[in-house]
């Protein structure tokens, strides 16, 4: 019986969390970026599917709930185009989450950040190759499903989430001072 009290008092704590970032205004700020190298050496992925305490992180439980409802999002969109799944990367949402909350933190809404450079010079110093790489950034959008809307709705954010060249996806999401930041991080 107690282990069922948790759940639930676990499931208001994330529904009442997930409750209190709905509401902000959402804006069309959505940029992307592609880019293409010589190398590739993958990280070790993690599938959709796995309980949040194996995602060695500091993320709260809402924001990695929001997180995975974009990769659920995102998949589906594959799907319906043909396109294999996207593989969830626990290295690649480390660099996507770190760039929103860089972009967060030091108030800017850029694909160069003034601490890592551009993306694909951010992928490689968290130490990941790659061959092909890309980037989707959002700022203001309060959901899951209104930034997907956003990304899809713009032809460079959707060629990035389509492309059959990307097969890895890490997600990024914060929220601070009331305005969320979202990041896509794609490689092969």
């Amino acid at each position: 019986m107690e282990a069922n009290g948790k759940k639930i008092i676990v499931s208001l704590i994330i529904a009442l969390l997930l409750g209190t970032s709905m509401g902000h205004a959402q804006s069309n700020n959505l940029y992307y970026a592609r880019y293409n190298s010589q190398t590739n050496r993958g990280g070790r992925p993690i599938y959709y599917n796995q309980p949040y305490d194996r995602y060695k992180s500091d993320t709260s439980v809402a924001d990695y709930s929001m997180e995975m409802e974009v990769l659920r999002l995102v998949n589906i969109e594959r799907q319906k185009a043909g396109l294999a799944p996207f593989v969830h990367s626990e290295e690649l949402s480390k660099v996507a989450r770190t760039k929103s909350e860089d972009m967060a933190r030091n108030n800017y809404f850029s694909h160069n950040s003034p601490t890592y450079g551009d993306p694909f010079s951010m992928i490689r110093s968290f130490g990941i190759q790659y061959r092909t790489a890309g980037e989707n950034i959002a700022k203001g959008y309060s959901s899951a499903q209104s930034v997907m809307n956003g990304w899809m709705g713009s032809s460079g954010h959707r060629a990035n989430i389509l492309n059959p060249a990307f097969g890895k996806i890490g997600i990024g999401y914060a929220n601070i001072n009331g305005t969320s930041y979202w990041t896509q991080t794609f490689t092969n």
